[in-house]
């Protein structure tokens, strides 16, 4: 087997690596990506040393046919949005290999996790929403217990920014009050729900602070050979802090055009949690020149619950803007399976390979929106490495995720439970006040989502004498 830098399917979701399920690697093979996922499975690398470097992009396109409610709970057909986001990333990283163990390093920041930008029709669930990963670097060592035992373990530091923008309804969210709610003037014409004249515009961008333990994560893994030539491997991720993640920046308001547009600013905090990753692989090979390969996933995602938005500091107290202000994605666990074909790696000139997948989708139906589609998915993606010389190795690769339409109707975003909460002085017996509590109290998602995913990489690497 080879190293190779990162071949890559589409990414189906949140806590997806972009080399999962990808050709050629997996929790079973000695590709790069497993210096932080499976250390363990980097003993299989031929001695020596090896250096890589690689790029990745990704394209998402996004349908969505929204459904639209008045403040009565009346229901019709809303606007249709064909859109997408584009991204890029990179890595390099060196490896030592010897026959009894390895050491390793690599650095890199993966494609950005980015929402669709620039569509009004999607503006109170996402105005364009950005977050961005930067590996500074992984440390990574194994060692080889037995002929058939490998273990490994690696110590990463990633700093993480983010950028979230949305509006928000100020008419809904002043209830049924007839001098700011849904029945006051907007322009000369009741406001109801969604008048752009009552939309308040607001911008968060925050980052790590480069400093703290939270930006440590901890990866560990096994690799065991079994008789007949089945190789399994199995391994786990996660943050060093498995609860909330405190990330601080700057916060930009800028008010409904009802209230002048005047910009606020102040200082903004977002709470969230990262999600752990489990992966178990196994390989074998049943014919001379064919390997078999299987991976199962499981994405830890339901712990991480709404991102917690908080805004002070500035002139923001000067408007009307709420200190706390949940943005929930209705993230649950999620699990992939990929399985697939490979050519076994003798030294030939050109090696091909293939899988397909499935997901089972992060994001249940009824609480899809534009910040949060990922639905069940379809995968399937090929690659193929050429040799040049014996030295130097090139791969490309190429995968596509297919999400069957998912139906939000009903929504869990309701803004009739907005109104009634409101309206109740903020009971905290009423059931509406807890969608309310929960951040769903908002306009609806409710509406058709179909997505398509690609995802092409380039890669090379050369093992210097």
């Amino acid at each position: 087997m080879i190293v190779a830098a990162a071949a890559v399917p589409a990414a189906a979701g949140p806590a997806d690596a972009p080399w999962d399920g990808a050709v050629f690697a997996g929790a079973t093979a000695p590709h790069p990506a497993n210096i932080t996922a499976n250390p363990a499975a980097m003993l299989l690398i031929t001695p020596g040393t090896h250096v890589f470097l690689g790029a990745t992009g990704t394209l998402d396109r996004l349908a969505i046919e929204r459904q639209v409610i008045d403040d009565g709970g009346g229901d019709q057909p809303g606007p249709s949005v064909r859109s997408g986001t584009m991204g890029a990333g990179g890595h390099v990283g060196v490896i030592r290999a010897w026959p009894g163990g390895m050491v390793a390093f690599t650095a890199g920041t993966p494609p950005p996790e980015e929402t669709i930008a620039g569509e009004e029709a999607l503006a109170y669930h996402s105005r364009g929403n950005r977050t961005r990963q930067k590996d500074w670097g992984t440390i990574a060592a194994g060692y080889r217990v037995t002929s058939r035992l490998s273990l490994g373990l690696a110590g990463s530091y990633g700093t993480r920014s983010s950028v979230v923008r949305f509006a928000r309804d100020t008419a809904l969210e002043s209830g049924r009050d007839p001098a700011r709610g849904v029945g006051s003037d907007c322009g000369g014409v009741r406001c109801g729900l969604e008048h752009p004249a009552a939309a308040e515009l607001w911008s968060i961008d925050v980052a790590s602070d480069n400093t703290s333990i939270d930006d440590l994560s901890l990866s560990g893994g096994i690799l065991v050979r079994l008789p007949g030539e089945l190789w399994l491997g199995l391994s786990y991720q996660r943050p060093w802090n498995l609860g909330r993640i405190e990330r601080s920046g700057v916060a930009t308001v800028v008010g409904a055009p009802r209230d002048g547009a005047v910009v606020r600013r102040g200082e903004s905090t977002l709470f969230d949690r990262l999600p752990e990753v489990v992966r178990v692989g196994a390989r074998s090979r049943p014919r001379d020149r064919w390997d078999v390969v299987g991976e199962l996933r499981w994405r830890r995602l339901g712990r991480i619950g709404a991102d917690d938005v908080r805004v002070y500091g500035g002139d923001l107290a000067a408007g009307d803007t709420p200190a706390i202000y949940p943005r929930p994605r209705g993230l649950h666990d999620a699990v992939a399976l990929e399985v697939g074909i490979e050519e076994v790696d003798d030294g030939q000139r050109l090696r091909l390979g293939a899988r397909v997948g499935a997901d089972s989708g992060a994001v249940a139906g009824e609480q899809m929106s534009a910040r949060a589609p990922w639905g069940r998915q379809l995968t399937a993606g090929g690659g193929l490495q050429l040799r040049l010389g014996s030295r130097w190795v090139v791969q490309a690769a190429y995968g596509v995720g297919f999400q069957p339409t998912v139906t939000a109707d009903p929504s869990a975003f309701d803004p009739i439970d907005r109104l009634d909460c409101v309206d109740s002085g903020f009971d905290v017996e009423l059931a509406a006040c807890d969608t309310v509590r929960g951040g769903y109290g908002a306009p609806t998602a409710a509406g058709a989502y179909g997505r398509w995913s690609h995802v092409g990489s380039l890669s090379l690497r050369v093992e210097v004498p």
